[in-house]
This record gives structure tokens, C-alpha cells and sequence, in this order.
């Protein structure tokens, strides 16, 4: 008889201490998945944050680079042409400046990619603001390098445009 009390006493106490430890580990594994959803969240919230600044400024810039030699223009009379090729570059100076400092700031928050192409797309710019100041209007080469020049922002543009959208695409916020 003692023995028939024992073994079910046993049974029942050590089950009982195998499901606290077990509840246990489930409250720390909730508790876990929890925390990391929450800095996923946080994570997310970032990062968009920084692509809709990095996108407004990156429009700006595309639009400001291509205004420097536009196939059409009205000129103001009242404004000599050396001044007028100064304010398009002055204009385009803070436009990649603002970017630059946005995209260096945030670095560690967006992907490699975007940030690689990023990159390409500032050279672009900085290449048709110098093609720009030293160019020759009537020299065809001036007119070709502009077109070359804006159409690699827009691919460029492009390129980002995807890859934002595939990094967004591809978080899960739960």
C-alpha cells in the first residue's frame, strides 16, 4: 500500500513541477517575441520615416539637377546669364547638400543598396553641375552630356524608387 500512495504522489508533484517550469518558459518566450515585434515596429517606423524624407529631398534634387540645361526656358531679361547659370547652381548646391546631409545622417538605417545608389545618383548630379558651369552652350556635346545626365537620374530615381518599395514590401509589422 505504501508504495501504490507513493508512486502517484510523485508522479503528481514532479508533473506539477514540470508544468511551472514549462509555463515558465512559454511567459518568456511571449514575452520575447513580444519585445522583438516591438523594436520591429519601432525599427519600421524609423526607417519609413527616413525613406519619406530621403524620397521628397531626392525629388527636389532630380528636379533642380534637371532644370540647369532644360531643352525650353523663358528667360527673365532683367537678369544677365552668368546670374541666372548662378542661381540654377546655388539652387542645385542646396538641393544636393540637403540630401547629402539627410543620407549621411541616416547611414546606418537604410539598406546598403539604397544607400550605394544613393550615392550614384549625388555623383550624377555633382557631374552635370560642373558639365553645366564649364560646358559650351553651342557645342553639341553640352546638349548630349545633359540629355545622358538626366536620364541616368531618372533610372537612378527609379532604381530607388524599387528598392524602397522592396524593403517596404518585405517588413511585416505585426
Amino acid at each position: 500500500m505504501e508504495n501504490s500512495f507513493w508512486i502517484p504522489t510523485i508522479i503528481s508533484v514532479t508533473s506539477l513541477v514540470w508544468n511551472y517550469f514549462q509555463s515558465k518558459k512559454i511567459v518568456k518566450l511571449e514575452t520575447d517575441a513580444e519585445r522583438k515585434s516591438l523594436i520591429h515596429k519601432y525599427q519600421f517606423e524609423k526607417e519609413f520615416s527616413i525613406y519619406t524624407d530621403l524620397w521628397t529631398k531626392l525629388v527636389d534634387l532630380k528636379t533642380a539637377t534637371v532644370k540647369l540645361r532644360p531643352s525650353l526656358v523663358v528667360i527673365d531679361t532683367s537678369k544677365t546669364e552668368a546670374e541666372i547659370k548662378q542661381e540654377r547652381l546655388e539652387n542645385l548646391d542646396k538641393k544636393r547638400f540637403d540630401v547629402a546631409e539627410t543620407f549621411q545622417k541616416n547611414r546606418p538605417f537604410y539598406s546598403k543598396e539604397i544607400y550605394l545608389e544613393v550615392a550614384s545618383l549625388l555623383k550624377i548630379s555633382t557631374d552635370e553641375a560642373i558639365g553645366y558651369a564649364i560646358g559650351l552652350p553651342h557645342d553639341d556635346k553640352y546638349w548630349e552630356q545633359a540629355e545622358t545626365n538626366a536620364k541616368q537620374i531618372v533610372d537612378s530615381m527609379d532604381k530607388i524608387s524599387n528598392l524602397i518599395r522592396k524593403r517596404i514590401e518585405v517588413v511585416e509589422v505585426s
